[in-house]
C-alpha cells in the first residue's frame, strides 16, 4: 500500500464521519486516543510526537505550517516504546490505510481539475485578460483562502453533472490540482485580447450539443453516429469589442513539473467492445463491416484463449509453488486438505522405512487429487473460451484473481508464470489486425480525426454564416505542490489553426501515405525481451510522425485495453517551425 505524505494529509475526506475535514485530523485523533498506526512494511504501532509542537501545528489548521513541518526529511514521529526518542521517523513511514483515504475509503475519487480551471477562467477573465495573480497562491494559506473564493465561482459554471456539489467540495486541500488549473487558466487568459471578457464558461456534458446545435448536427459524428461525442472539456464564451460572441472549445490536459515527465495522453479510448474505437472507426464502413466483425470475433477468441493458457500454465505441477498459490487464489480444492496426513503409530514409527513409504504414497495421492481438481476446473473454464465478449469475460475474471502487478502484467510481457511463461498471442493477433492492409489506413484516419479534431473543420468553415464564432484549442496545464510550495509552469497551448488546419488537406488527399510503424528500438509486448505490457506505434502522415500511439491495459484486464495517444516530438517541432502567429481571442 502507498505511503502517507504531507500533501495527502491536507486533502479532505469526501464521506464518512469526518467528511469535509482534512485528513491530518485523523492523525490528531489517533495519537490522542492511543490508536495504532499501520507502519509501511511493518505491523501496527502506537505512536507519539517527538515534540509537542507537532500537535500544536496540526491543530493550527494552517496548511503552510503543517506542510512545512511534515514534508520531506522531517521526522516528527516516534514509537511510544522509544522512551528516549532515539529513532524518529517521517510521515512516509506511515501506510495510507483506509483511515486516511487509502483504497477509496475517503469517498468517491473526484478529480476537480476541470471545474477548477473553468472557475479560474471565469473569475479572472470577467474583467479581461492577464492571469491568476501570484499573490493568490504565494503561500498555502493564501491558496486555501483563494480556493474558498474559487468554490463560489464554480457554482456559476454551466455544469449539468449531478456531481457538481461533490466536485466543488473536492477543491479543498487539493493544491496539486489547483496548481495545474492555474497553469491551464493562465494559458487561456494570456491569449485574451485587452477588450475581450469572459462571459460564461461551460463544463462538459450536454452543453456542447446545446450551444453548437445551430451550426450543424454535431451529434451526427463521422465515426460515432448519434453517440455523445465531446471534443471539448470546457467551452468559454468570450464577449468582444466587435460584439461578435466567440466560443472557445478547450480540450484540457494536465501534468506535473518533473523535467522528464511524460505528456498526458490526448485520447483514452477502449479498443473493442461498446464504445471501442476499432468498432466505431471501422464498423460504420458497410463494405468493410463483415471483415471487421469477423476479426473482432477472432480477437475475442484470441484474448480468452491467451488468458486461459496463462491460468493453465500457472497450474502446471512443474512449478509447485506457483501451482499452490494459483489454486488458493482460484479457490480450487487442494489435495493437501482432502487426503489425511500420515501419523506415526506404534507399528509405524516416525522416520522408519514404512513411515517414509506411507508419506510418499500420500504425496502421490495428493498430486493425483490436485490433477483431478485442476482438470475439472480447466474443463469447466474452457467452456467460456469463445469468440464473444461476454463468455470470454468469465476467463478474464478468473485470471484477474491471480493479481495484476504480480501476474497479469508480466504475463502480457511473456514473463509469467515464471517457469512456464505463455506467448502473448492475443497482442500478436491484435497487432496483426491493426497493421492489416484493409484496416490500418481507416484506423489511422480515425485516430487522426480524434486526436486533432479534424471533424471540427465542418463547424469552423461554416462559422462565417453566424454572428458567433467557434475555435478550438488544446491546453495542458503544468504545476504541482512540492516541498517548496505551489509551483506553476507555463501551459502548453496548441490552437486549432495550428493543429488541424494544415493537417486536414493532407488527410483528405487519397494519395496521402498514412500508416502505423513500430518505434525504432522498441519491442512489442509479444516480442522476446520486451519490458512493456503494451503495443507501441508511431502514426505517420506522409513523412511526418504526428503521434505516438499505445495500446495497453490501464489497470485490470477485466476492462478493455485502451488506445492512448501522445503528440510526438516531431509534431511539436513541426508546429514550432511554422512560427504561427499568436492566437488572440
Amino acid at each position: 500500500m502507498a505511503a502517507l505524505t504531507a500533501n495527502e494529509i491536507l486533502k479532505p475526506f469526501y464521506s464518512g464521519e469526518m467528511m469535509g475535514k482534512e485528513r491530518y485530523h485523523m492523525i490528531i485523533r489517533k495519537i490522542e486516543n492511543n490508536e495504532p498506526f499501520k507502519i509501511n512494511k511493518g505491523g501496527l504501532e502506537m505512536l507519539k510526537f517527538k515534540e509537542e509542537v507537532s500537535l500544536r501545528i496540526l491543530k493550527s489548521d494552517n496548511p503552510e505550517s503543517i506542510h512545512n513541518h511534515f514534508k520531506g526529511s522531517a521526522k516528527p514521529f516516534i514509537f511510544q516504546s522509544d522512551v528516549k526518542g532515539a529513532n524518529p521517523f517521517g510521515i512516509r513511514q506511515l501506510e495510507k490505510t483506509a483511515e486516511f483515504g487509502g483504497g477509496g475509503a475517503a469517498g468517491k475519487k473526484i478529480d476537480p481539475h476541470e471545474l477548477m480551471t473553468a472557475a479560474l477562467i471565469l473569475q479572472h477573465g470577467r474583467s479581461g485578460g492577464g492571469g491568476v495573480p501570484t499573490g493568490d497562491y504565494i503561500t498555502l494559506q493564501k491558496a486555501k483562502n483563494s480556493i474558498k473564493t474559487l468554490q463560489s465561482y464554480a457554482r456559476s459554471i454551466v455544469y449539468a453533472s449531478p456531481n457538481r456539489s461533490d466536485t466543488i467540495k473536492a477543491f479543498t486541500g487539493d493544491y496539486a490540482n489547483y496548481a495545474k488549473a492555474i497553469s491551464a487558466a493562465n494559458g487561456f487568459l494570456s491569449d485574451l485580447a485587452p477588450n475581450s471578457k469572459v462571459h460564461r464558461v461551460h463544463a462538459t456534458g450536454q452543453q456542447w450539443i446545446k450551444i453548437l446545435a445551430k451550426y450543424f448536427a454535431i451529434n451526427q459524428h463521422e465515426y460515432f453516429g448519434d453517440k455523445d461525442y465531446n471534443s471539448s472539456d470546457l467551452i468559454v464564451e468570450v464577449s468582444r469589442q466587435d460584439r461578435i460572441k466567440l466560443f472557445v472549445g478547450i480540450s484540457l490536459k494536465k501534468k506535473g513539473i518533473r523535467p522528464k515527465e511524460k505528456d498526458p495522453t490526448i485520447i483514452n479510448k477502449t479498443v473493442l467492445g461498446e464504445g471501442g474505437l476499432l468498432t466505431y472507426f471501422l464498423g460504420n464502413d458497410a463494405k468493410n463491416k463483415p471483415n471487421v466483425e469477423s476479426k473482432v470475433k477472432d480477437l475475442y477468441l484470441s484474448r480468452a484463449t491467451f488468458f486461459y493458457n496463462v491460468i493453465a500454465a500457472a497450474l502446471d505441477p512443474e512449478d509447485r509453488d506457483t501451482q499452490t498459490a494459483t489454486m488458493r487464489k482460484l479457490n480450487i480444492s487442494n489435495g493437501e486438505r482432502e487426503i489425511p496426513t500420515v501419523k506415526a503409530s506404534g507399528s509405524m514409527r516416525l522416520g522408519s522405512a514404512e513411515f517414509k513409504k506411507a508419506v510418499a504414497e500420500r504425496e502421490n495421492r495428493v498430486s493425483e487429487q490436485n490433477l483431478e481438481n485442476i482438470t475439472d476446473y480447466l474443463k469447466n473454464l474452457k467452456k467460456s473460451v469463445k469468440n464473444n465478449r461476454n463468455d470470454g469475460a468469465k476467463v478474464l475474471k478468473e485470471a484477474q484473481k491471480l493479481g495484476q502487478k504480480e501476474a497479469m502484467t508480466p504475463a502480457l510481457q511473456g514473463k509469467w508464470p515464471p517457469k512456464k511463461p505463455v506467448f502473448n498471442q492475443y497482442f500478436k493477433d491484435l497487432n496483426d489486425v491493426m497493421l492489416s492492409k484493409d484496416i490500418m489506413r481507416p484506423l489511422c484516419i480515425g485516430l487522426l480525426n480524434i486526436i486533432f479534431k479534424l471533424d471540427l473543420r465542418r463547424l469552423i468553415a461554416d462559422r462565417s454564416r453566424y454572428s458567433e464564432e467557434f475555435v478550438f484549442t488544446l491546453i495542458t496545464g503544468s504545476g504541482d505542490l512540492t516541498d517548496n510550495g505551489i509551483q506553476i509552469q507555463n501551459a502548453s497551448v496548441i490552437p486549432e489553426k495550428d493543429s488541424t488546419s494544415f493537417l486536414l488537406k493532407q488527410v483528405t488527399d487519397p494519395r496521402a501515405i498514412i500508416f502505423l510503424k513500430k518505434p525504432p528500438g522498441k519491442k512489442q509486448a509479444f516480442e522476446q525481451g520486451s519490458n512493456a505490457a503494451k503495443l507501441q506505434y508511431n502514426l505517420f502522415l506522409n513523412n511526418n510522425n504526428l503521434a505516438d500511439i499505445e495500446v495497453r491495459y490501464k489497470g485490470a484486464i477485466t476492462a478493455e485495453p485502451q488506445f492512448q495517444a501522445f503528440l510526438s516530438a516531431d509534431f511539436k517541432q513541426l508546429l514550432s517551425a511554422r512560427e504561427a502567429a499568436r492566437t488572440v481571442y
